[in-house]
């Protein structure tokens, strides 16, 4: 990003590293914010609010007053996936037609990836087009149109969850 945005990059990592613990805390506070106004826990939320809550609360208690040791297998299936993404990250790095990234590993697993998984296969299919038929400098020059996609994406929720806190809209 800083290449292609002629930015020095020093100045970027600095700015994401401020940035990140700034994004904590006030997703934080909005969520308690948001929670106390429209009443969580009530008819007037969603369903998931509370589960992420309640699934989160319940396995700290738990984890407190009933203390088991360490999971041997969970352990193993972490160190597992683990070293399967760095693997892939090597095999990504290392050879330029690597089909996987080392990315859809973890995230693979994300509650919404089923929103989001024909628009990765409309993306793929766009992308092995662009490389085939145009060429990588095809590929180079359809990345920022790529990237403000991206970024267009993430705007339009942000600005659609704002209006619907703002006028109260539940759903």
């Amino acid at each position: 990003m800083a290449e292609r945005g002629r930015m020095e990059p020093r100045r970027l990592l600095i700015a994401l590293a401020l940035v990140a613990p700034v994004t904590i805390i006030f997703s934080f506070w909005a969520y308690l914010h948001f929670g106390f106004q429209i009443g969580m826990g009530t008819a007037r939320t969603h369903p998931w609010q509370m589960m992420v809550v309640n699934g989160v609360n319940s396995n700290f208690v738990d984890a407190i007053s009933q203390p088991t040791g360490m999971n041997r297998g969970m352990t193993g299936a972490i160190g597992f996936g683990m070293v399967l993404t760095w693997l892939l990250l090597f095999l990504k790095l290392r050879f330029t037609w690597w089909p996987l990234h080392p990315i859809a590993y973890p995230t693979s697993d994300c509650n919404a990836m089923h929103f989001y998984t024909v628009v990765m296969l409309i993306v793929w299919i766009t992308k092995l087009l662009l490389i085939r038929y145009g060429g990588l400098r095809a590929y180079r020059r359809a990345l920022l149109f790529f990237l403000g996609l991206i970024v267009g994406q993430f705007s339009a929720q942000i600005l659609r969850t704002g209006i619907f806190l703002l006028l109260n809209i539940g759903r």
